[in-house]
Parts: C-alpha cells; structure tokens; sequence
C-alpha cells in the first residue's frame, strides 16, 4: 500500500499557485480553475503559511514571484506537466492508434496528401492507411474504418457526415489563356480545346447547353475517365476542364493553374464530399477527430480560394 509523503503540499493550493505563476494574475487563474479570485489568494495564502516564506509580491496591478516562489514555480511546472504527460500515456495505452481510409484519387493527390503531415502531427492516429479509390468499399471484407464519398450522399447502409460542398470551377493553364485567351465566358470557349471527364454528372455538354452555347464542331475535344487525369491535362494546356475548386486549390494558388471566369453552375444536382463508415464502427472517436480537421481543413481551403478570388476580381476592376 502507498502513502503519500508528509511533505506534500495540500494539492488545491498548490493547483492555484501554478495557475497563479503561470498568468501573474489572480482573476485569470480564478477564471481558468472556475473559482473566485477570493479563493484562488486564499490558496496562495495557505500554500504560503505551509512553506514558511512569501511566493508572490501583491502589486497594484496584479502579482509578481518572489525569488524564492519563481525557484519553485520552475520545478513545480515541470512535475505537473509529467503529471499531464503521464496521465495521457496512460489512458492511451493499449487503445487502437490505427485508421484505413478510402480516398478518391483527385482529393488525395490534389488536396490531402499535402496536408497529412500536419494531420499526423497533432492527430491521436499514429498509423493511417489510404486507399485511392472512386469505388464504394465494403468495410466489413476490406477492413477500411473510413471512406470519403463525392456526390449527392443517398448511399444507404452506411453512417455520413457532411464534409463540405463542392465548388466546381473552369481551370485551364497560363498556357492556354496565352493561346486562345481572352476568356471572359462560356461563350469563349466554343472554338476552344475543351476536357471532358467520363465518368462526371457535371459535363460539359450539359453546362455549355443550360448556358445556350453552340459548340464549334472544328473544336478539339480530351475525353478522359476521372478527374485527376482532367487536372493533369489541364495543368499541360491541352484544354479547359470543369473541376472541384477544393482538389486544384493548391494550383491555383501556385499559378499552374487559373480560373478565368467565375461561372455559376445552376440547375445542378447538389454535390458535396462525405465522410462515410460503417455503422457502430470500433474506430468511431478516431473517425470523429478525421472528420472534424477535415470539415475544418476543407472549409478553410475554399474560404481562402473564395477571398483569393475576390481580391484578384476588384483588382481587375479597378485596372
């Protein structure tokens, strides 16, 4: 059986001088331990008549540490943070610091592979898996904890957090508003390369004709199957493609690419990314905390392309 040593200080007092020390301030260290500053001094005040010698010189405005209390405020510090330390060890200890996590491709390679350094850096997740795929995984045979889901999110069968809406947007590359530029509107890409992506509810052919557009039938056309290789063709100058604004932020805000109008696309179906698993998942908190820095991360992204945009905009009004 153990004892507590004699010499401890009683614990509340010495709770109320760290948090004292810390802010050199009564009232904040009452506000973060959620008592009154009349109790907080107090505390001092008991911890001090325990020691025998004064931790703080009361001053107008606040406190300031004795030579004395800032000796000891400096080894007291030091053990309630491996008190911290210790008691988050132990609670993480033998809990699953895994996640397997279905990606689409387009979202994995433009956007998310970047910001995983990050991620991993403050995440609970020491080991994540990522699987690139557009495909609908089955989590019970294929292991995967997590899938983010493009489109409409009416899957049944499955537990869906919204993630974010997506934005699309035209792109093309500097190159190509050298060669076939100006392009100030639908009406400026009739003649001009356009990409295509297969395997899109958003097409070209649907957005030029809501728009009354007639395509140039001398005009080239890229028909590729999926986005990323839409971006990638992109980004060589063989065309205009229609994107998810989130995927080619980064490009935008490199300068391979550019968005040479804002179009409004209207009448489309709402199409949004989600965060998708199975339900009573085993890994639940860890899906939680991915898809809270997701929605925070994601919104942040377009926030930022929305204030980039408007900027260059009045810029160019007022030239």
């Amino acid at each position: 059986m153990f004892m507590l040593r004699a010499s401890l200080p009683p614990l509340n007092a010495l709770r109320a001088f760290e948090a004292t020390a810390r802010h050199l301030s009564l009232r904040t260290a009452a506000e973060e331990l959620h008592v009154t500053s009349p109790a907080i001094s107090h505390q001092v005040k008991a911890l001090e008549d325990y020691l025998g010698f004064p931790l703080f010189e009361r001053l107008r405005r606040g406190v300031r540490l004795t030579e004395r209390g800032a000796a000891y405020f400096h080894r007291v510090s030091r053990a309630f943070e491996a008190v911290s330390n210790a008691t988050k060890d132990i609670r993480q200890a033998g809990v699953p610091r895994s996640l397997q996590l279905a990606v689409p491709p387009h979202l994995l390679s433009g956007w998310m592979i970047a910001r995983l350094p990050k991620f991993l850096e403050i995440s609970p997740i020491s080991d994540l898996r990522v699987v690139d795929t557009v495909r609908r995984v089955d989590f019970d045979s294929e292991g995967i904890d997590a899938q983010i889901m493009w489109g409409t999110g009416t899957w049944s069968g499955v537990d869906l957090d919204f993630l974010v809406d997506d934005k699309l947007c035209v792109v093309c590359s500097p190159k190509f508003m050298e060669e076939f530029g100006p392009i100030k509107s639908l009406q400026d890409l009739a003649e001009c390369p356009l990409i295509h992506t297969d395997r899109r509810p958003v097409s070209w052919e649907r957005v030029l004709g809501s728009a009354r557009v007639e395509r140039s039938p001398r005009a080239r056309n890229l028909v590729v199957l999926r986005p990323l290789p839409a971006v990638q063709a992109a980004l060589r100058g063989l065309g205009a493609a229609i994107v998810s604004r989130v995927c080619v932020a980064d490009l935008l805000t490199s300068g391979g690419l550019v968005v040479p109008f804002d179009h409004q696309f209207q009448g489309l179906p709402r199409l949004a990314y989600f965060l998708a698993r199975a339900p009573n998942s085993t890994a639940q908190t860890r899906i939680e905390y991915l898809r809270d820095w997701l929605r925070t991360e994601l919104s942040r992204t377009l926030d930022r392309q929305v204030n980039r945009n408007h900027v260059a905009t009045s810029r160019s009004r007022t030239l």
